[in-house]
């Protein structure tokens, strides 16, 4: 996400947004610590950081938002596919 040019600082509408993107991150980061396969994990862990680095430069808020939405619907998944306690 971009910055304003005003001092450097985020609009709040885009804080939110980053929040949400780093919240997302985290919790797919927490669940896929959850897999017992340490091979799978490995590779778990190496696919969420693939697709957040394949959208880094994203600037578009409400692409951002589609993506997010995306990304909690995975992360549902996942925990349903694999059974792992919610976080």
């Amino acid at each position: 996400m971009s910055r304003s040019k005003v001092g450097g600082a985020l609009s709040f509408h885009k804080f939110l947004l980053r929040q949400q993107v780093m919240g997302l991150y985290c919790d797919l980061h927490r669940a896929a610590r959850q897999i017992t396969d340490g091979d799978y994990q490995q590779y778990m862990v190496e696919t969420i950081r693939m697709r957040f680095r394949n959208h880094i430069g994203e600037t578009d808020p409400k692409e951002v938002q589609v993506l997010v939405a995306r990304g909690h619907e995975e992360l549902n998944k996942f925990k349903r596919q694999f059974n792992l306690a919610s976080s």
